[in-house]
């Protein structure tokens, strides 16, 4: 039995519901045990006497996490009815400017908004929030935290994080409450997270934190030691993972947790533009991003969603520098009227073009489908740079389309069927699968190699080994686009 706001004790009685963390215990929690945050404006006062806010309604404080500083701003909600003061717009000035100074990752933990009515407007000055985190984009790690009911600047403040953790519960809205209203009139974090704005839902913001940690760890330590010897049994699922009905999905999620180290893989917007899964991972303990296609969703085909979310999370990777491994079961790019009218065409060109520009390491593994242009997004064209390894699972097959449907539609259509000779659907099949399976393919070196999918992940190990780790303080600038 669960009920929010409430705890059950054995003896069946409600006990009081534990009350959720303050803005200074929030702060505390994320900053690394037994190291000393520097705290500013800690006791400054709001513009006007009579507005009582202590530290004018937020916190800002320097700390570590993982051994890398970090810069966290943590609104008070419940200090001057959660409204935006002019110290309070100081003090965060402050700490951006000093995370820019300090290459510090900034987190955000949000809730309230709406600017003070009784102050001055000084959020017309230039020390405008949003623009000091745009100017950070890519730079240095950003990531915003809804913990309750967000509006007005504090939600323009969200929009440019590279990376949102929303509690259930919360909401992210430009407008305020209106007269009466405890929250904005906008969808919660559930709904957001099917939109894409939300990128992890969480229950709670101890898990919040908890996911926080875990997402500035791959930028922080680009590198660990494995912490685990390998599994046999890891293998053997890999090895059964392919059904022998190629009608039925494969889960893109457990092949990635399968090739990823234990316990590293970070799910990012699963539940937007599900057909492809994109996860912050480590393997061999290299931090990457893993990109595996997910059939159980429009059978893994690229619509929109999912070429937004993918490009986006391609250029978060090439941001930081972070290498990317493709796990490639993909139909095609998702056809129809439907599709077209959603400017698939122009959706479909993101991840392509932020793959032509990215200057990281690629790596692939074709485990089934492999068709049309969903196969060159998913990292079997010859248009990335990084291109560092393609290896080929026995199960894969290459073309235009499905093999068995070229067949079907080459051998009934009137103006093919000079060119084919006249030979039937099932001669026509058995020569599209001697030149689009795998063995053939990799002979014609389109593919590095051919193993066996319990191979995988033992492949994998040796390549990300030789991979460099990035130097920081040398690569470009890359903004991440908000969307």
């Amino acid at each position: 039995m669960c009920r929010v706001g409430t705890a059950v004790l054995s003896t069946g009685e409600a006990a009081p519901a534990v009350p959720p963390p303050t803005a200074h215990e929030r702060v505390v929690a994320l900053f690394d045990a037994h190291t000393r945050p520097v705290e500013y404006g800690r006791h400054a006062n709001a513009a006007t006497a009579d507005v009582l806010a202590p530290g004018d309604g937020v916190v800002v404080a320097l700390g570590v996490v993982h051994g890398r500083p970090t810069m966290a701003i943590s609104y008070d909600g419940s200090a001057a009815g959660g409204t935006h003061g002019a110290t309070a717009h100081a003090k965060i000035e402050r700490g951006l400017r000093l995370a820019q100074h300090a290459g510090a990752a900034v987190v955000l933990f949000s809730e309230g908004g709406g600017f003070r009515p009784s102050e001055p407007p000084y959020y017309a000055e230039r020390r405008d929030l949003v623009h000091e985190l745009a100017l950070l984009s890519g730079r240095v790690p950003l990531v915003g935290v809804a913990v309750a009911s967000v509006w007005d600047i504090r939600a323009l403040e969200l929009g440019v994080t590279d990376m949102i953790v929303g509690v259930h519960g919360a909401s992210v809205a430009l407008d305020e409450p209106g007269p009466g209203s405890d929250a904005p009139h906008v969808a919660d974090v559930g709904a957001l997270e099917r939109e894409g704005a939300v990128n992890v839902g969480v229950g709670s913001v101890a898990e919040a934190i908890a996911v926080v940690r875990k997402y500035l760890d791959y930028f922080a330590t680009p590198r660990r030691p494995l912490q685990q010897a390998e599994d046999p049994q890891v293998a053997e699922e890999l090895a059964r993972l392919i059904p022998d009905n190629p009608r039925r999905a494969v889960d893109g999620r457990r092949l990635t947790d399968l090739v990823a180290d234990p316990d590293s893989v970070l799910r990012l917007s699963e539940r937007f533009g599900g057909s492809v899964q994109t996860s912050l991972a480590r393997v061999g303990g290299r931090a990457l991003g893993l990109v595996a296609s997910h059939s159980m969703v429009k059978a893994g085909a690229l619509d929109s969603d999912a070429s937004d979310k993918l490009a986006r999370f391609i250029r978060l990777c090439d941001s930081f520098q972070l290498p990317m491994v493709y796990l490639t079961d993909v139909p095609g790019i998702l056809a129809g009227p439907a599709a077209e009218h959603s400017a698939i065409n122009r959706h479909s060109a993101r991840p392509y073009f932020a793959q032509v520009h990215a200057r990281i390491s690629q790596l692939t593994v074709a485990v089934r489908r492999a068709y049309g242009q969903g196969m060159v997004i998913m990292g079997l064209g010859q248009h990335s740079p990084g291109q560092t390894l393609t290896l080929v699972w026995p199960s894969a097959e290459f073309g235009g389309m499905g093999l068995a449907g070229a067949a079907a539609i080459t051998a009934n259509s009137t103006t093919s069927a000079q060119a084919t000779g006249g030979r039937s659907e099932q001669v026509l099949y058995q020569d599209l699968v001697s030149h689009g399976s795998a063995l053939p393919v990799a002979q014609r070196f389109r593919a590095d190699d051919v193993i066996e999918p319990g191979d995988t992940r033992a492949r994998l190990l040796a390549a990300v080994e030789l991979l460099p780790v990035a130097d920081a303080s040398r690569r470009s600038h890359i903004p991440l686009d908000p969307w």
